[in-house]
C-alpha cells in the first residue's frame, strides 16, 4: 500500500508541476505546455528504486515552487539510479528556466538519444535554440516534432518559423494544410498576410472569399474580406454583398461594419445611395455611426440626410454634452458653407451659451470675420478661445485676421507670425499675411510670403492664384 501511495504521489506531483508551469516569455505561440503531460508516461515509478523515486518527488516539489536549481540537483541524483529520457528532459527544462540554454540543449539531446520519439523534448529543444538565437536548429527541431505527431499547434508554430526566415513558400504550404485540413483561421490570416506582403491582393482576396463562403457568420473573416476588397478597389463587391452580411450579423456587428465602410469610402458617389440607405432607424441610437454617416452625407453634398443623422445624435438623451457640441459645430460649419449664415449663427449661439467650447468660440469668430460683421464680438470670442489654448496656430490666425478686418494691420501681422511659429505649413496663414501686406501697399513682401508658401505646398492652387494676383499688382505699380 505504501509503495502504491509513493507512486501515486510521485505522478501526482509531476502532473501538478507540468500543468502549473507559466507560459514561456516573449513568445506568441507557447502551445506545447499542454503536451508536456506526455513526459509522465516515460517515468515508470514501479521500476525506480525507492531512492530514485524520492529524488524525483523532491525535484518535482522544488520545480513547483520555482526552485529550478534544486529540482535539477534532485533529478541528477535520481540519474544515479535511473537514466530515463523523462529525467533528462526534466533537467533540460530546469536549465531552460534558469536561462542556461546551452545546458538545456545538451540535456535535451541526451534525452532524445534515449528516446528519439520524445515529442516534448523536441519542443523544448526548439525553444532553447530560439532563446540562443539559433533559428535554423530551432526549425530543425520542430521539423522532427512534426514527423512524430502532426497537429495544428506544431504546424502553426513551424509555419511561423518558416515565415520568420522568409521561407514564404514553405510557410504557405504549412498554412494551406492548416486551412484545408483544420479550417484554422490563424493560418488563413497568416496566408493572407504573406500574399499581401507580395502584393498578391487578388490571391489574398480569393483565400478570404473562400473562407467567408464556408463561414459566413464569422465577423472577423468578413471584415478582412471587406478590407481586401477596399485594397483591390472592388467597392461593388462590398456593396453587392451587404445583404449577405446583414443576414449573418448582429446589430452591433453591423454598426461596426458600416462605420468602417463609411470611413473608408469617404466620397464614392456611385454607391452612396446603396450604402447610406442601410443606415436606417435601426441605428438611431448609435452616436458613432450617425456621426460618421452625417459626415459621409456632407462630403456627398446630401445636406438633408446629414442633418437627420446629426439630429439623431443631438436628440439622444444619452449623448454627452461634448459630443453634442462637436455635432453642432459640424452643422454650423455645414450651414456656413451653404451661406445659410443665420442658421449657422444660431447654432453657434446655442453652443457658446451651453458649453465653454473654445473650438466653437474660434469657429464662430472666424465666421463673423470672413463676412466682416459684428467684428467686436468676433474679437471677444477669438480672445476667449486663446485663453483656453494660447499657443494654437489656428486661434492665433483667427485673432490676427480679425485685427486685419478691423484695420489694425500691425497687430494682425504680429499674431499671424506667431501662428507660423507653431505651424509654418498652414497655407491659409500665408494667404492672410499676403492680404495684409497688400493692404499695407507692400506687394513685394506679399509676393515673398506667397513664394515661401509655394515652396512648402507647390501644388496649392490658391497660393498659385494669389501669386499671379500679386504679380499683376506689382506690374501695375511698375507701369505707373
Amino acid at each position: 500500500m505504501l509503495g502504491r501511495t509513493i507512486k501515486f504521489i510521485s505522478i501526482f506531483l509531476l502532473i501538478c508541476v507540468v500543468c502549473s508551469c507559466s507560459s514561456y516569455k516573449n513568445e506568441k505561440r507557447d502551445y506545447w505546455l499542454k503536451h508536456q503531460y506526455r513526459a509522465l508516461s516515460y517515468i515508470d515509478t514501479s521500476k525506480l528504486n525507492s531512492k530514485a523515486t524520492s529524488f524525483v518527488i523532491d525535484g518535482a516539489i522544488a520545480k513547483q515552487k520555482g526552485n529550478h536549481a534544486f529540482a535539477i540537483v534532485n533529478y541528477m541524483l535520481a540519474l544515479k539510479y535511473d537514466t530515463t529520457a523523462a529525467l533528462l528532459f526534466g533537467i533540460s527544462e530546469g536549465f531552460f528556466w534558469l536561462g542556461e540554454y546551452k545546458l538545456a540543449i545538451e540535456y535535451a539531446h541526451q534525452a532524445l538519444n534515449k528516446d528519439p520519439n520524445f515529442l516534448p523534448c523536441y519542443e523544448l529543444l526548439c525553444r532553447s535554440y530560439l532563446y540562443s538565437n539559433d533559428i535554423i536548429n530551432a526549425t530543425i527541431a520542430m521539423e522532427c516534432a512534426i514527423k512524430i505527431e502532426e497537429n495544428e499547434d506544431i504546424l502553426l508554430y513551424l509555419g511561423g518559423l518558416y515565415e520568420y526566415q522568409k521561407s514564404f513558400e514553405k510557410a504557405k504550404d504549412i498554412y494551406r494544410k492548416l486551412v484545408n485540413q483544420y479550417s484554422n483561421n490563424t493560418a488563413m490570416q497568416q496566408l493572407v498576410n504573406i500574399e499581401r506582403i507580395h502584393s498578391n491582393y487578388d490571391v489574398a482576396g480569393n483565400i478570404l472569399y473562400n473562407a467567408w463562403k464556408k463561414h459566413p457568420d464569422d465577423f472577423k473573416i468578413s471584415m478582412e474580406l471587406i478590407n481586401n476588397w477596399f485594397i483591390e478597389n472592388k467597392i461593388d463587391s462590398i456593396v453587392n454583398n451587404l445583404n449577405n452580411f446583414e443576414d449573418n450579423f448582429s446589430i452591433d456587428d453591423l454598426e461596426t461594419m458600416y462605420n468602417y465602410i463609411i470611413m473608408r469610402l469617404d466620397t464614392n458617389k456611385n454607391n452612396y445611395e446603396k450604402i447610406i440607405n442601410k443606415i436606417d432607424n435601426r441605428f438611431n441610437s448609435s452616436q458613432i455611426l450617425n456621426y460618421s454617416a452625417g459626415n459621409y452625407a456632407i462630403k456627398n453634398n446630401d445636406i438633408n440626410r446629414a442633418k437627420i443623422f446629426f439630429d439623431n445624435i443631438i436628440n439622444n438623451p444619452n449623448t454627452p454634452i461634448g459630443i453634442i457640441s462637436n455635432t453642432d459645430r459640424i452643422l454650423a460649419n455645414m450651414y456656413y458653407n451653404m451661406k445659410e449664415y443665420s442658421l449657422s449663427d444660431s447654432i453657434y449661439e446655442k453652443i457658446i451659451q451651453e458649453d465653454a467650447d473654445h473650438i466653437a468660440f474660434n469657429n464662430y469668430a472666424y465666421s463673423l470675420s470672413t463676412r466682416g460683421v459684428n467684428l467686436e464680438k468676433a474679437l471677444e470670442l477669438s480672445k476667449k478661445s486663446l485663453e483656453y489654448v494660447p499657443n494654437s496656430p489656428e486661434y492665433l490666425d483667427t485673432y490676427g485676421w480679425i485685427h486685419y478686418k478691423m484695420g489694425d494691420y500691425n497687430k494682425a501681422l504680429n499674431y499671424l507670425y506667431q501662428s507660423l511659429e507653431y505651424d509654418n505649413k498652414n497655407s491659409e496663414v500665408y494667404l492672410h499675411l499676403a492680404d495684409i501686406y497688400i493692404g499695407l501697399n507692400n506687394n513685394l513682401s506679399a509676393l515673398k510670403i506667397i513664394e515661401s508658401a509655394i515652396e512648402i505646398s507647390p501644388n496649392n492652387s490658391e497660393l498659385i492664384q494669389k501669386k499671379i494676383e500679386i504679380e499683376s499688382l506689382i506690374q501695375l505699380e511698375n507701369e505707373n
